[in-house]
């Protein structure tokens, strides 16, 4: 009797198990549904614009005398808050996901770095072209690795996202990296970590350049290993996003300090010195800015080509500077107004070309895109990283 009524308990309680995993699973399925080629591109254009909030909200951190090491710290110290639940529900997930999640935190954790060095020893206009190279890379990542070719479209619009940068810093004003390493703590940070990782000869430029060749590793490489999971691009996206997040707050941590950028101890003064204004700053700046759009970002990377999807954030300059208008009052010029919209149909075209095609082959609806899939996974598929 008593065997009988565990065997019958231990069978209520698998049931159980399995009703949740099959709600889990029909979850995922619902939000896999929402996003596709023609809403994905929308959520990364809301997401570029999130981003672009950094801008002012960084400067306003740095404007209290935090280091730009220490304010990137504290960017992400702030953005683990929306990971760390998300890893914390899906720990079962993590040994599947790491090793994927440290490769890309790791590419974040180098653009992020290099991006600090690069305003330190040139001007930001530079680095904003820079930024805007990263679909140019990406497709050239596609072209030599997976023997994708160019798409017209994607390349001529990579061409009028680089005019319209050019014509978006026409106009204004970079601020020299002397200026930047004189200007206290922020310039000791600075001249620290130039020092101590043996880049103080590389030109701002060249610094700049490498900062997004890994941007755009990491936007390629994002696509991939999402478009390859067994489940769909949305199986696990979110955790796979969410630890990326908490990995590249711990390496940014373990890299300052091991450049002498900043210690443990002044991270802890900081902390403590910050009044309630700078800490608001700081978790909008980690949280709204940073970590919900990393943890979106992904989901729609498997419904978003990896050129279209650089494209798209290569409008994130514009956004800061329209952020730096409404919230720090800075000036709009003429240019930069007409660069911000060229820049824009620029991103747009792209997708919008893609949807009106997908709409045209098939009748009722949308052509499938290539990233989702037409067969429902095999139970217990797991994750495939590919080469």
């Amino acid at each position: 009797m008593k065997t009988d009524r565990r065997n019958e308990q231990q069978s209520l309680a698998e049931k159980s198990l399995a009703e949740h995993r099959g709600g889990a699973v029909q979850l995922q399925q619902q939000g896999s549904q929402l996003l596709n080629k023609t809403t994905a591109p929308l959520l990364l254009m809301v997401l570029a614009m999130l981003y672009g909030g950094n801008v002012p909200l960084l400067k306003s951190l740095q404007s209290t005398g935090m280091s730009p090491p220490m304010a990137l710290i504290f960017r992400f110290m702030t953005a683990s808050m929306v990971a760390l639940p998300v890893v914390a529900r899906n720990r079962g997930q993590i040994r599947h996901i790491f090793l994927p999640a440290c490769e890309l935190a790791l590419y974040l954790t180098l653009a992020f770095s290099l991006q600090i060095m690069a305003l330190g020893k040139a001007a930001a206009s530079v680095c904003s072209v820079a930024l805007a190279c990263t679909g140019v890379v990406v497709q050239l990542l596609e072209l030599i690795f997976d023997r994708r070719p160019v798409s017209p479209s994607v390349g001529l619009a990579s061409i009028g996202t680089l005019a319209g940068i050019a014509l978006f810093n026409s106009g204004s004003t970079g601020v020299t990296a002397a200026s930047r390493v004189s200007s206290g703590s922020s310039g000791s940070g600075l001249a620290a970590l130039l020092q101590d990782l043996s880049v103080n000869g590389l030109p701002g430029e060249v610094l700049a350049l490498l900062s997004t060749v890994c941007l755009a590793l990491q936007v390629w490489r994002s696509s991939k290993i999402v478009q390859s999971n067994g489940h769909g691009p949305s199986a696990t996206a979110a955790p796979l996003a969410a630890l990326q997040c908490l990995l590249t707050s711990l390496f940014s941590l373990l890299l300052f300090c091991s450049a002498g950028a900043l210690t443990p101890a002044s991270v802890v003064s900081t902390a403590t010195s910050l009044d309630a204004a700078a800490w608001l700053r700081a978790a909008a700046c980690g949280v709204l800015c940073t970590g919900l759009p990393m943890l979106l970002e992904l989901p729609a990377f498997g419904h978003v080509p990896p050129a279209t999807a650089s494209l798209i954030y290569g409008t994130t300059p514009v956004w800061g500077l329209a952020c730096a208008a409404l919230l720090l009052g800075e000036p709009l010029r003429a240019s930069s107004l007409a660069a911000g919209a060229l820049i824009l149909a620029c991103a747009a075209g792209p997708s919008l070309l893609q949807a009106f095609s997908g709409r045209s082959k098939q009748p009722g609806g949308f052509a499938r895109s290539a990233a989702e899939p037409s067969v429902a996974p095999a139970p217990g598929a797991r994750v495939l990283l590919p080469a």
